[in-house]
């Protein structure tokens, strides 16, 4: 195993959004909009093909978020809103399919948080091997 790593400077932000989670996807979408426009020319770049990842079509693919993630589905319409996209054009529902410096999401269920609160987030790696 070698010893050597690559490092690279990179910047994050955290943001913190309020309101119900179609005002939290359009308020993001207005951020990215505003401050990285290369994310929003990727998130509306898709063709969302449920079928090709095991679904019969969006709207079972969209039951199968809501029952794992509630809400995420009304903060991609907010995204989609904001973005002036169309639902099957946006690739919030590709994830499930790799893509290049890959992605991790998180959730925080309520359940289980000290603070009663439901929380997710992203990890994105835009490194290539």
């Amino acid at each position: 195993m070698s010893s050597e790593y690559n490092l690279m400077k990179k910047v994050f932000q955290h943001v913190v959004l309020e309101g119900d989670s179609y005002e939290v996807g359009r308020q993001l979408g207005e951020i990215l909009k505003k401050h990285n426009p290369q994310t929003v020319r990727w998130f509306v770049s898709a063709k969302v093909e449920p079928e090709k990842l095991g679904f019969w079509d969006i709207e079972n693919l969209q039951d199968f978020y809501e029952e794992h993630c509630p809400g995420i589905n009304d903060e991609i319409q907010g995204l989609a809103d904001s973005f002036g996209a169309r639902l099957g054009d946006l690739q919030a529902y590709n994830l499930p399919n790799p893509r290049q410096g890959g992605c991790s999401h998180f959730a925080v269920f309520s359940s289980v948080s000290s603070d009663g609160t439901f929380t997710s987030g992203e990890a994105t790696s835009t490194t290539s091997a």
